[in-house]
């Protein structure tokens, strides 16, 4: 239909989406689009959407933005893993953006799950990457040869699992390396590390270590640019992302014309501002609050009854 006889609403629409592919386009966009020839029926037309910088999990990806009627935006260049990046994250009843729900380094995909049988049943036919590792999906080996594609019969039947993976014993959680099963099979376990300074207690060694170390030694890590000094290499590294980074890491509320240094920061405005979750918890009473600062400051409060006592 010719731009001239579209309705008001048309155009209005035509220009918000030409702006959300402007901003993914961008020198602020964390992603960058690419050819992609994993799927046949795309043909020479196939695209993947890539990070060029690492997003963490629970950030907000407003650039890749869409219009949830057609999915209409730069969201729609997202492709299906069984084991997707992101989840969808509604902006209302026309459209949304999407969450990181696990760390997404520089280089990887960025993905979102379309449901449990977009591609036939219990997405049989699927040929996402997470398939392809396990050998499942359109990838299924068996007495059919390799690559056979099952038939609903073969859904019912339990898979064969690979021998180059470990699987937990307690929950079925799959991982490539032996070590990261250890460390994980011990979040299972009663905590019987305790620290010699307070009453804590850990499930792990290492966190015990980590704790000893930022809380009672106070080791410091300097900034080698400012002299600045943090109790974790992770927390010195965010400092020198934020504050000496060449790069623009400016972010933009999606929701209002609020501005942020960085990820986290908008991530906190939005639960304050917007969206009111409460993700930080308080062990003692598990009341919630939107910021860890504010937790902390709650946390005073039980500190200071223990003493009254």
């Amino acid at each position: 239909m010719p731009v001239a006889l579209c309705s008001v609403h048309d155009k209005q629409l035509l220009k918000f989406q030409e702006q959300k592919y402007k901003e993914s386009l961008g020198p602020c966009s964390r992603f960058v689009y690419q050819k992609c020839n994993r799927y046949p029926n795309d043909g020479d037309f196939g695209v993947k959407i890539v990070a060029t910088k690492t997003i963490y999990k629970d950030n907000l990806i407003p650039e890749l933005h869409g219009q949830t009627k057609l999915w209409l935006g730069p969201a729609a260049f997202l492709n299906h893993d069984c084991e997707a990046n992101t989840d969808i994250y509604s902006l209302g009843s026309t459209s949304a953006i999407v969450k990181a729900n696990k760390k997404i380094k520089c280089g990887k995909e960025i993905t979102v799950y379309y449901g449990p049988h977009y591609f036939g049943i219990n997405n049989k036919d699927c040929m996402c990457h997470s398939c392809e590792f396990k050998g499942i999906g359109h990838y299924q080996v068996n007495e059919q040869g390799a690559g056979y594609i099952m038939s609903e019969e073969d859904c019912s039947e339990e898979r064969t699992p690979r021998e180059d993976v470990y699987t937990c014993n307690i929950c079925g959680q799959i991982f490539v390396y032996k070590c990261w099963l250890g460390r994980h099979i011990a979040s299972h376990m009663d905590p019987i590390h305790k620290c010699t300074h307070c009453d804590r207690v850990f499930n792990r060694k290492d966190t015990l270590n980590r704790h000893v170390r930022t809380v009672h030694e106070k080791i410091k890590h300097s900034c080698e640019i400012c002299d600045a000094k943090f109790s974790t290499t992770r927390a010195k590294t965010r400092h020198i992302n934020r504050i000496h980074s060449e790069e623009d890491t400016t972010v933009h509320c999606p929701k209002c014309p609020s501005t942020f240094s960085c990820q986290l920061d908008l991530k906190y405005h939005d639960n304050l501002k917007h969206t009111f979750t409460t993700p930080y918890k308080c062990k003692e009473c598990n009341q919630g609050f939107e910021t860890p600062y504010l937790l902390h400051i709650h946390g005073k409060s039980h500190d200071k009854q223990r003493n009254d006592l």
